[in-house]
């Protein structure tokens, strides 16, 4: 997470230094800093994907190819954004990096499905719940939910380590390394932009 914002609990109305270093807090709101972000941004080629969920629990995302923002000297501007591609989920899913959905007779959502869940992006059902028919429903109310047949829902971070504060270095990045917020899923992670609350 590069920045979280919602509450107000941090007032965002800071100078250029403090914006180019960054301010607030990891764990409640803040930004990361122009500086990492745009080292960050740099290193490679990367997507921009801004997901917004509604207080009804509508979700939708638009994804930008070919991210990155510029140096101190460029005054940190967007640069190289592509395309975009606006998808929506129904109100009872979420949008996830791996659509392997899970159903009752699939708890784990691998048929059709390689082992490190390589496929497309899409809309799935939050942690716990799984697809019957097409509508999410928790994973106990499966009729053909059997512990002993080995049908058990895995607990969500099993497979890697959970969303949360990580401490990073990019390659060549010149300074001590800095803490960011990632969301995980298995053994990927990404470093998420910005989260924001609104009513909408």
């Amino acid at each position: 997470v590069i920045q979280r914002r919602g509450s107000g609990a941090v007032n965002f109305n800071r100078s250029w230094s403090q914006y180019e270093d960054g301010f607030g807090f990891l764990s409640t709101e803040f930004w990361l800093g122009n500086e990492k972000l745009s080292h960050l941004t740099n290193q490679a080629d990367y997507e921009l994907r801004v997901d917004i969920e509604l207080s009804n629990g509508a979700s939708f995302y638009t994804t930008y190819r070919g991210f990155r923002i510029t140096d101190a000297w460029g005054q940190y501007q967007f640069k190289h954004i592509g395309g975009t591609l606006i998808s929506t989920c129904p109100t009872n899913m979420i949008y996830g990096p791996c659509s392997c959905p899970a159903t009752c007779e699939d708890p784990n959502g691998q048929s059709g499905c390689n082992s490190d869940c390589l496929g497309s992006e899409g809309c799935i059902c939050p942690a716990g719940f799984v697809m019957q028919g097409s509508d999410c429903i928790n994973a106990s109310e499966c009729e053909c939910f059997v512990a002993e047949a080995n049908l058990v829902i895995p607990a969500v971070n099993d497979a890697g380590h959970g969303d949360g504060v990580y401490t990073i270095m990019p390659t060549g990045w010149p300074e001590s390394p800095f803490n960011v917020h990632c969301k995980m899923h298995g053994d990927e992670g990404w470093t998420v932009f910005n989260v924001a609350l609104m009513t909408i």
